[in-house]
């Protein structure tokens, strides 16, 4: 089992790799950001979601920066599928993202969540990095998923 402080550290690892690879001065295109919302609570229409992924935009600030990006997320069930305008940004600097969405015909709502490191996905070769949330606003789940391009 890991610790507390291995996880960090392992958290660490992932965002450094981020911004160092999103960063100034770098050769790389940058990366594909998608994004996953899971929420259980059906009965109020709570929406889960996965986002059409795409470019994500670096701001670097701080040590590390930040990662933004906004478009189409897309919610299935058996009435078909809904489309859900959604912006993200991924604080690298505070281990901290927040999501911003508006289900149709209701208010927008946003929920913040802190980053956790999925170990198996941080090899030095890995082109993917995998983080969820470690406890969100809204008690729903998420995951972020990073292709690096």
């Amino acid at each position: 089992m890991t610790s507390e402080r291995g996880e960090r550290h392992l958290l660490d690892l992932a965002l450094d790799r981020l911004a160092a690879w999103m960063g100034p001065d770098t050769v790389h295109e940058g990366i594909e950001l998608q994004a996953a919302r899971i929420s259980a609570d059906w009965i109020s229409g709570d929406a889960s979601f996965v986002t059409g992924g795409g470019d994500a935009f670096f701001t670097p600030s701080g040590a590390r920066g930040v990662i933004e990006q906004s478009g189409d997320a897309y919610a299935a069930d058996a009435g078909g599928t809904t489309v859900i305008p959604y912006s993200l940004s991924v604080d690298l600097n505070h281990r901290k993202a927040s999501v911003t969405w508006t289900p149709p015909g209701q208010s927008t709502r946003t929920a913040s969540f802190t980053l956790e490191a999925h170990r198996n996905h941080l090899a030095a070769d890995a082109q993917t990095i995998l983080l969820s949330d470690d406890g969100s606003t809204d008690d729903a789940g998420y995951l972020l998923s990073f292709i690096l391009l």
